[in-house]
């Protein structure tokens, strides 16, 4: 099994990232065959602010799940941020001890600032609809969430929250005080990749898309 022996190893985001391709395009490929076009764009560059041709910023989902339709344009139904495992994963434990642990939640609240980002990015550019709920894959090593956020403000849609130049240490400091506001652990089902459940979820994630 892929995640037991990514656990056994240095656990990075890369061999993470190829892990997360592997088990999604397992779904599309399956899903094909009934109809489903859709694909999985590892590593999307999406322009921050594509009206102004001086700002070259990109925010770069992990993953892009969508449809590239007969005129080239790129159409989102949702994608995925993952960060690299935490040690207290290698024993793969059931998901709900997860949910209350420190390092985790950080790293989920670090990854979903970023999946903010992304969505903000993907909308400005006309790849998701700004009038609906969409939901993304934050994945923490070989465990996730799916992630849902309502509908943002014009002033929200400016608004950048992740900032690549920042430490480590700042990232992590900003992702605590945020994560110490809410006073809550992960609302959010988790799942492992690899179980019945993940699977399940990954399907119907594939299947009925992130937009609501």
């Amino acid at each position: 099994m892929k995640v037991d022996r990514y656990l056994r190893g240095e656990l990075d985001e890369t061999k993470l990232y190829s892990i997360m391709n592997y088990a999604l395009t397992k779904h599309t490929d399956i899903l094909e065959e009934a109809g489903c076009e859709t694909t999985v764009f590892p590593q999307l560059r999406i322009r921050w602010n594509p009206d102004d041709p001086q700002d070259k910023r990109n925010i770069i989902p992990d993953m892009g799940l969508g449809f590239l339709l007969v005129d080239g344009r790129l159409i989102l139904q949702g994608g995925a941020e993952l960060k690299k495992a935490t040690e207290r994963m290698r024993d793969q434990p059931d998901p709900s001890v997860l949910q209350r642990d420190s390092d985790v939640i950080i790293s989920v609240t670090q990854a979903g600032v970023q999946a903010s980002d992304q969505i903000k990015a993907a909308i400005k550019s006309g790849m998701l609809p700004s009038d609906k709920k969409i939901t993304w894959i934050v994945m923490i090593g070989p465990y996730f969430i799916l992630k849902r956020w309502n509908p943002f403000t014009a002033d929200e849609l400016q608004t950048r929250g992740h900032r690549p130049n920042d430490s480590g240490e700042v990232k992590a400091a900003e992702a605590l005080k945020k994560s110490k506001e809410s006073r809550a652990n992960i609302k959010e089902t988790m799942y492992r990749l690899g179980t019945p459940e993940a699977a399940i979820a990954l399907h119907n994630y594939i299947t009925k898309g992130g937009v609501f």
